[in-house]
C-alpha cells in the first residue's frame, strides 16, 4: 500500500521501488506497472516494473512467487473469503470493479483500493467513492494510435478526480517520452502495461528513465486589467 500512497502524494523525491530505483538527483516520478498472470512472475521483466497486477489471481497459487514484490489483484470476481486470503498473503493493493467488487475490500486496513473507471462518474458517486474510502483509480488508456493528444490529459483528469489519489493510466503501445512526460506533468501517477508485451516493457521502462525532471508549474492566469490602468 506504501508505493499507492507515495504515488497520490506525488513528490519530487525518487520513489525507490523497481525502475525508479538506484537514481540520483531529480527523478521522475512516474511509476510502471506491470500487468501479468502468476505464471509470467519468473520473467526477468519483473525486475523493470515497480509494481503487479495478477490477473485472474488463484489465491491457492500465491507463493514465493510474490515474495520482494509490490503486487496486486486485478479486477474480477472475488468471494469475502478471497479477498481475506489475499490481504493475509500481502497482497498490497486491489484493482476493482464496481459492479463485481466484494464489499469486504471497503474494510481491509493494510491493502490500498483502486477503482477501475472507463469515464468520469457523477458528482454523487464521486463523493460516495471518497467516503467509502479508495485510493486512485486505473484510467482509460490515450485513445490516439501512437500520441497522446491534449484532449486524453484532460478526459483522464475528468476520470481521476472522481476518486483523488493515486491516477493510473493503462498503455498499451508505445508512447514517445513527451506524451510520457505530458501524462506525468498532468497528473499521472504511473501506468501500467502487460508484461506479456516485453518489448512494450521495456520501451516503456527506458522512456521513464530517459524523462525530463519534474519542474514546478507555473501560473498561468491572465491578469485582468481595468480601463483605467490602460491610461
Amino acid at each position: 500500500m506504501d508505493l499507492i500512497g507515495r504515488l497520490g502524494r506525488q513528490g519530487p523525491q525518487p520513489l525507490g521501488f523497481g525502475a525508479l530505483a538506484g537514481m540520483t538527483g531529480p527523478s521522475p516520478t512516474l511509476a510502471l506497472i506491470g500487468r501479468a498472470r502468476i505464471e509470467d512472475l519468473s520473467s526477468s521483466l519483473i525486475d523493470t516494473v515497480d509494481a503487479v497486477i495478477l490477473d485472474g489471481v488463484d489465491v491457492k497459487s500465491i507463493s514465493d512467487a510474490v515474495d520482494g514484490l509490490i503486487w496486486g489483484a486485478g479486477p474480477g470476481p472475488l468471494s469475502d473469503d478471497e479477498v481475506a486470503a489475499l490481504a493475509s498473503a500481502g497482497c498490497d493493493f486491489f484493482i476493482i470493479d464496481l459492479d463485481s467488487a466484494p464489499a469486504a475490500i471497503a474494510s481491509l486496513q493494510d491493502s490500498a483500493v483502486i477503482v477501475s473507471l472507463s469515464e468520469r462518474t457523477d458528482r454523487e458517486t464521486a463523493e460516495a467513492l471518497r467516503a467509502v474510502g479508495v485510493d486512485g483509480s486505473l484510467n482509460p488508456r490515450p485513445k490516439g494510435a501512437c500520441e497522446v493528444i491534449f484532449k486524453d490529459l484532460v478526459d483522464i483528469r475528468r476520470t481521476a478526480a472522481s476518486t483523488g489519489g493515486a491516477a493510473l493510466v493503462e498503455v498499451s503501445q508505445s508512447l514517445p517520452v513527451t506524451g510520457l512526460t505530458a501524462l506525468r506533468d498532468s497528473g499521472v501517477d504511473g501506468i501500467v502495461v502487460s508484461l506479456s508485451d516485453p518489448k512494450l516493457v521495456s520501451d516503456c521502462a527506458q522512456k521513464i528513465r530517459d524523462l525530463p525532471p519534474r519542474t514546478p508549474r507555473r501560473s498561468k492566469g491572465w491578469q485582468a486589467l481595468s480601463p483605467e490602468a490602460d491610461r
